[in-house]
């Protein structure tokens, strides 16, 4: 896969992410489910498997290893927010949060080469 195409996917998979979230605080069900909670399930399975196929590269090993632990404490916190969204529990919005912050502070430190 090419490296533009997996930056495409990954921007997606953010943008419904954020479209779950700014569907949740509507009332649109499908079937008894709510829109948001497909939506999430996609966001968050395609940011996972972007995860897994792209390694982060570097010269210091124990920082990438460290990176590499956040960007897997932030996927179970992006789990987390799809097992509230189901149990239809306002705890979502921190375990989003939560996702978002991790995410912010991996990709302002991982190294540029």
């Amino acid at each position: 896969m090419s490296t533009n195409l997996k930056n495409i996917s990954l921007y997606i998979g953010y943008i419904a992410i954020l479209a779950s979230a700014i569907l949740m605080s509507t009332a649109w069900t499908v079937m008894g489910t709510r829109v948001s909670l497909p939506l999430m399930i996609l966001g968050v399975g395609i940011i996972t498997i972007y995860r897994c196929l792209t390694p982060l590269t570097g010269k210091d090993r124990q920082r990438i290893i460290r990176l590499q632990v956040q960007l897997f404490i932030s996927t179970i916190a992006y789990i987390a927010c799809i097992y509230f969204i189901y149990a239809n529990d306002s705890k979502w919005i921190l375990a989003l949060l939560i996702a978002a912050l991790i995410d912010f502070i991996v990709a302002s430190r991982i190294p540029n080469e």
